[in-house]
């Protein structure tokens, strides 16, 4: 199950284009799934969705919003799934699954 979160996370950081929702639909905040362009909740929706649909419980897949590395006033979503080895955070700026 880990390959297939690493699959996941993959698939959606090289599909989707980082773009803001300002640049997208001009407003500053817009939760959606994307298509080709989107912001990080945006990748964090579309994550959950696909490892809903792969058989991954919703109580599993929590969208959490922490402080940007880079930005300490900007929020950023990542994907925690809860598993039985502890939680692990998909996110859109790296390829690596985190511990």
């Amino acid at each position: 199950m880990l390959q297939q979160l690493f699959l996941i996370n993959s698939y959606v950081n090289d599909r989707v284009t980082w773009t803001s929702d300002e640049e997208l639909y001009g407003v500053s905040e817009r939760w959606t799934y994307p298509y080709d362009r989107g912001d990080c909740e945006d990748m964090v929706l579309l994550k959950r969705r696909l490892l809903a649909e792969a058989g991954w419980p919703l109580s599993a897949l929590l969208i959490t919003t922490v402080r940007d590395q880079n930005n300490d006033t900007t929020l950023h979503a990542v994907l925690t799934v809860r598993t039985d080895r502890g939680e692990l955070i998909l996110d859109n700026q790296t390829p690596e699954i985190l511990f």
